[in-house]
């Protein structure tokens, strides 16, 4: 699924603008001299344990009532988790007044899926916290390991559910027995689990949840979503397949949710419902499409996105999509719900699009990263390059953003960097 630094005092900020690393001090905090260079980055060896599935939560401040009850303002510390496949940690983000950023896992976080177990169990395969006001709770879709005797009998299973005539794939992941399930944890609490979310018998895929927090859809390996309410965890409508196949990404927004599936499919859903709206096929974009890989639905003020005040009736404004082509390029495509066509499609990366995020700003740019290593910034109507980043040593698993600041990359590296796209104005500091 997961900015940006906007820069402080009389500052004109391009965001198309990255520059580059300059020199690194000894914790890890990379500090900048001359004028016209970034404030400052941080950079955090961030290895979260086996598995190629690392992604960000979004980043969230902490809670400012609390702050504004304290007689001495400490500094500020933002909340970023990375989690693997077995295991969540979570890092702290402070700046300092002379304007130093430092980035450290916090001692509250780490949280290892299968600690108590002499053999791995279950496998986390996506998590992010629980609404956009609070870091203390995360939600994360887990999936149960189950022996090699246990897949028959939920092949069969699964068959007659599916309709298809042909069993999901499983991975041997899910069993009749074991279902996958939804949890959420107080990280404050040593990630104490606090509410538990009983989803269907097919591996869970991805998830997300509302812009107002109230509800949470979880995907699955069957292509079929279910909505839960967060604070009472029942279901608020019966499963719905919406894909043939694996669900393989999911956005939603206050009115509609954006699927896209192993069906080769992009789809758009009402969110209360999940009546179908809009249905596209990728390979109109112009290529022939292996798979997709990723969909972002941008949300801004300047109508990038459906706002409430413009009626809900159909979805309007962009969509983003990734795919990999035949010829295993990674497709970075925009789509313009209004007409419900295809406006650009460029070859992005060389390789599979791993991250794919919007902002920090109302007006973009969209970034991505992929297997070639590299992160690159795109103009947000045009799909034009603005900037490529080659500073990570492997694939880039994840990328996140934090509105009106910074943006935030994990690679295969290890490392866990910070980054900003901000200007300074000219001539200051001289």
């Amino acid at each position: 699924m997961p900015s940006i630094f906007l820069g402080m005092g009389n500052t004109t900020t391009h965001c198309c603008t990255t520059r580059d690393l300059s020199e690194t001090d000894r914790n890890g905090v990379v500090t900048f001299g001359a004028h016209g260079q970034r404030r400052a980055i941080a950079v955090e060896r961030a290895h979260v344990g086996r598995g190629d599935r690392i992604s960000f939560s979004p980043l969230y401040r902490e809670s400012r009532q609390v702050r504004a009850r304290a007689s001495v303002q400490p500094p500020e510390v933002r909340r970023l988790a990375v989690s693997s496949c077995d295991q969540i940690r979570i890092f702290g983000l402070s700046e300092s007044i002379d304007g130093k950023v430092r980035l450290e896992m916090l001692p509250l976080g780490t949280m290892n899926l299968n600690s108590s177990e002499k053999v791995d169990s279950e496998t986390l395969v996506c998590a992010m916290f629980s609404d956009q006001g609070s870091s203390r709770y995360m939600v994360g879709g887990v999936n149960p390991i189950e022996s090699t005797d246990s897949k028959d009998e939920y092949k069969e299973d699964a068959v007659s559910n599916n309709g298809s005539g042909e069993p999901p794939a499983t991975n041997g992941a899910a069993s009749r027995s074991r279902p996958a399930v939804l949890r959420m944890w107080d990280i404050d609490l040593g990630f104490k689990i606090i509410k538990e979310y009983v989803c269907t018998k097919a591996n869970i895929t991805c998830l997300a949840i509302s812009t107002r927090g109230a509800k949470i859809f979880v995907a699955d390996d069957a292509g079929v979503v279910c909505i839960f309410e967060k604070q009472t965890s029942k279901p608020l409508i019966e499963p719905v397949q919406l894909h043939q196949g694996a669900v393989l990404a999911l956005e939603v927004d206050p009115h509609f949710v954006y699927t896209i599936g192993a069906d080769k499919l992009i789809a758009i859903w009402d969110a209360r419902w999940l009546s179908p709206q809009v249905l596209l096929e990728a390979e109109l974009c112009g290529h022939s499409i292996k798979q997709l890989s990723g969909v972002l639905r941008p949300s801004s003020r300047w109508g990038l996105s459906q706002g409430p005040a413009r009626g809900t009736q159909a979805p309007s404004g962009l969509l983003f999509v990734t795919a990999l082509s035949e010829n295993n390029h990674g497709l970075l495509t925009s789509w313009q719900l209004g007409t419900k066509v295809c406006s650009n499609c460029v070859e992005a990366h060389a390789g599979l699009i791993n991250a794919c995020v919007f902002g920090p700003y109302d007006n973009g740019p969209v970034l991505t990263g992929g297997t070639d290593n590299c992160i690159r910034v795109w103009d947000v109507f045009t799909l034009q390059c603005l900037k490529t980043i080659s500073e990570h040593e492997g694939v880039i698993h994840g990328l996140a953003v934090e509105p009106q600041h910074r943006f935030y990359s994990l690679a295969a590296d290890g490392l866990l960097k910070v980054w900003t796209l901000v200007e300074e104005q000219e001539g200051k500091g001289k």
